[in-house]
Order: structure tokens, then sequence, then C-alpha cells
């Protein structure tokens, strides 16, 4: 864990101002930063005030947003690294995210002090007992995604030492007295045996095997490519986030060494590092991003933002923001872009599933089923009651579909500060581990801290005509 303080450290020294100390951009990197509390108590202790810890921070940071859309002045407030330095830093982090995901996993791991957060969720949902999976989107994904995150799992020797910890942890508590009532603590995370209930007994063969296996037969059920493509499709994807990141610097803020330095500032935060293995959590920020590269080309935008949608469904939201945006010019081709990938994925799950009941439960799924049901809650809403997310699901439909009219000068500015907000405000009703999924909002946050002023970059005058699609 000794990476949370250390990248808070390096993000204060190459980012922060210490001359104009009450900076905005000040502000935004310490909004960064203290997101690392809330991890750090689900880290430690797996307990529950991280979840109420990132609720408040994230709070603050919506509030912070909103006051984005009316900001005309963006002084340009260089890095305290220079653009050399800057591109160093971000070869020598990839290469330790590179090593850090080939060599902290599975039997490769040796000490409980090495377990990323992601392998720690990984253990606790994976504990008894177990729920019904509620995340909506394309099912196939998450069968991926979960045997991505089998693959980066801890052996179960090394889950005995973290219970062990654990156990000492409490007993010391109670050694020393205190009577008082210990934090939530999820489950005893104990060796997994059985495989988690990934959704539906009519779910097909291929997505109802068995996920979670023993250990002895975790090597024999996957072959050696399977983890070699599973790394490689985690590296790829953060390394495309990247590009994307480093593209928009470049071509849409004409400053390159903004893009290096929103890069840098990715990879460096705790979240990345901790959290790099989910690829259900990187994979849509990643289509995110180059929606926002390709922002000039309608139909390319809608059909990022249709794979999004079709993979985790949430993203879907940001259809009335991206068609007010193209309202003048190519709306009707951002829609398109995103009727093709639903089709396609349609077409795909009717071909491969058995069965219409199958069929019938995925495209359910596809389009949202379990978004907004108020079973089987985790995160934040085992403290407090589901049904007080049905107020904040309400206010997020007004937010939501309001962007269509509002702001009503829309420009790439407001398209990539209202669309970090859209996928911000989810985590606030999100039932699966709601208020965990910063990659969605992530990068577009760190776009946001150093874009410039962007108010010429509108539809009417930078967007393609229809005749020049491709």
């Amino acid at each position: 864990m000794t990476w949370f303080y250390l990248s808070a450290l390096m993000i204060l020294a190459i980012f922060f101002k210490f001359n104009r100390f009450w900076s905005v951009r000040n502000l935004d990197l310490i909004g960064l930063i203290l997101l690392t509390p809330g991890l750090l108590f689900l880290a430690m202790c797996g307990s529950q005030l991280g979840y109420i810890w990132m609720f408040g921070i994230h709070l603050a940071i919506l509030v912070r947003l909103l006051f984005d859309t009316v900001m005309v002045r963006r002084p340009l407030l260089e890095p305290n690294l220079t653009s050399s330095g800057l591109t160093f830093a971000c070869f020598a982090l990839f290469a330790f995210m590179v090593a850090n995901i080939t060599i902290n996993r599975g039997e490769q791991l040796d000490s409980i002090r090495t377990v990323r957060l992601e392998q720690i969720l990984y253990l606790t949902d994976h504990s008894p007992p177990q729920t019904p999976l509620r995340s909506p989107g394309y099912a196939p994904f998450y069968a991926w995604a979960e045997k991505t995150s089998q693959i980066l799992a801890p052996s179960d020797s090394l889950l005995s030492q973290l219970k062990e910890a654990r156990l000492k942890k409490r007993t010391a508590k109670t050694d020393e007295g205190n009577e008082k009532e210990n934090p939530v603590i999820p489950p005893e995370i104990l060796p997994i045996t059985s495989p988690p209930i990934l959704a539906d007994e009519t779910l097909p063969a291929l997505f109802n095997e068995p996920l979670s296996l023993p250990e002895e037969t975790r090597n024999a059920s996957l072959p050696v490519i399977s983890d070699a493509f599973a790394l490689s499709t985690v590296l790829v994807t953060h390394l495309l986030i990247v590009l994307g990141l480093l593209f928009i610097g470049h071509v849409h803020f004409g400053n390159i060494r903004a893009g290096v330095a929103a890069a840098a500032l990715y990879l460096l935060h705790p979240y990345t590092n901790q959290m790099l293995g989910r690829i259900d959590h990187f994979v849509p920020a990643m289509f995110l991003v180059w929606a926002v590269v390709f922002y000039r080309r309608p139909l390319w935008s809608g059909l990022l933002i249709g794979l999004a949608a079709v993979l985790v469904f949430y993203p879907i939201f940001l259809i009335p923001l991206w068609c007010g945006f193209y309202w003048k010019r190519g709306w009707i081709r951002f829609i398109c872009g995103i009727g093709v990938c639903y089709t396609t994925f349609v077409l795909l799950l009717f071909f491969t599933t058995t069965g219409f009941s199958s069929f019938g439960f995925q495209l359910a799924n596809l389009l949202g089923r379990g978004c907004f049901l108020l079973e089987y809650p985790n995160g934040l809403w085992e403290i407090w009651s589901p049904f007080y997310r049905i107020p904040v699901i309400a206010l997020f439909f007004v937010f939501s579909f309001g962007m269509w009219i509002w702001p009503t000068h829309k420009h790439l500015a407001t398209l990539i500060g209202c669309s970090t907000i859209i996928m911000l405000f989810i985590q606030f009703w999100q039932s699966h581990q709601g208020g965990l999924y910063i990659a969605w909002y992530l990068p577009l946050l760190i776009l946001t801290i150093f874009r410039p002023n962007l108010e010429d970059r509108t539809a009417s005058s930078t967007v393609v005509e229809a005749r020049y699609w491709f």
C-alpha cells in the first residue's frame, strides 16, 4: 500500500502550483488525492467507511464540475516537470504497470503486502453468501472480466494468510478491551470452492460454467494462452487510454504537453494502480476517451459510445448530452452509430444463445435489466436502505435528459465536462460497488482539469460534414 502515499506525493510535486495555492487546478488535484483514503479503507480493513468516504468526495467533485460549465477563463498552468521529464515518467509508470500485472498475480504472489485492491474485492465478492449478478450489460463481457479477475486472483495459500491477518487484527481489538461494535467487515475470506452465480439458470453453458475453481483445477481449466491474452487485453486497454489522452491534448487542446501531463496523472493515480486488472472498469472508459477523440465524426463517436453502453449499459445516459451537442450537425449520424452497435450485439446474442428464454434474459440484461432493482445491493447501499436510491435515480434522470437542452451553448469543453458529470452521478445510485467505478469518469475528469478554453469548438464549426464520414 506504499503506492497510495507515494503517488499522492508525486502528484503534488509534479502538478501542484505552489505559487497559486488557491487555483482551481490545485483543488482538483486535492480532490483526486482525497479519493485515496476511501480506497485505503477498503483495502486495509474492508470497512464500509470507504464507500461513505468516496460518496462525500464524489459529491464535492460533482459540485466543482457543475461550476466548470460556466468557467470561461482558463489560465495556462503548466506542470512543474518539463515535457521530456513527463514523457519519461509516462514510460516509467507504464513499465511499472506491466511489471505489476505480470508479477503480482496467482501463485507468483508471495506476500499479502503486494495484494492489490482489485484482488481483495474479487475475493470478497466470491465469499459466501453469493448473490446473482445484477450488473446490466453484455453477459459474455462480464464472463470475460470474470475470467481475467480469476487469473489475477491470489492463490489459496495467500488467502489463508490474509484470513489469519484479519483474524489477528480483530483479536487485537478485543484484547484491548474495545467493547464498541466493530466496523462492518465483509465475510471472512475463505479458499474459493464454489462458483459465483453469474446470472440465471437459463444462461447457456458457456456463461453458466464455474468461473471460480479450486486452485488445483484452475490451471487445467484455463490454457496458458488465456493468461497471456487476458494480461495483453488489460495492458492494451490502458495503453489505448493513454494514447487517447495524448491525442486529445495534442490535436483538440493544441498542447501536447497537456496531453502528456494528463496521461502521466492517469498512470500515477492510485486507483489505476490498484484496480488495473478490472476490465469492466477500464474498457468502457477506453471507448469514452476515444469517443472524445473522434468527436468531429459523429458516426464514429456513436459507435464508440454504443460499444461502451452495450458492455456495461450505463454510458447510454450520455446520449441526450451528445445529441444536444450534435443537434445542429450530426445527431442523426450519432444515433445511427449507436443503433448499429445495439443491432449487431442483439443479432450476436440471437445466434449464440440456446433457447428463447436464454436469449430473452440476456437481451433484457443488455437493455438494463437489474439496473434499477433494489435487491442484492452491496457497497454503499448495504449500509443505507436501497429505497433511498429511488429519489437519487429520479434526480439523475431529470439531470441526464436535461443535458439535451442545458447548457444552451455546447462546445467541446462542456461535452467533456458534462460527460464526466453524468458518469460520476451514476456512482451515487449504482447498486453494485457504487462509487468504486472511478475509471468510468477518471480520464474525462483529468481532461477537464487540463483543458484550455474551448468555446470555439462547437459542432457547427468543427464537426465534419456527412460526405466525409470516414
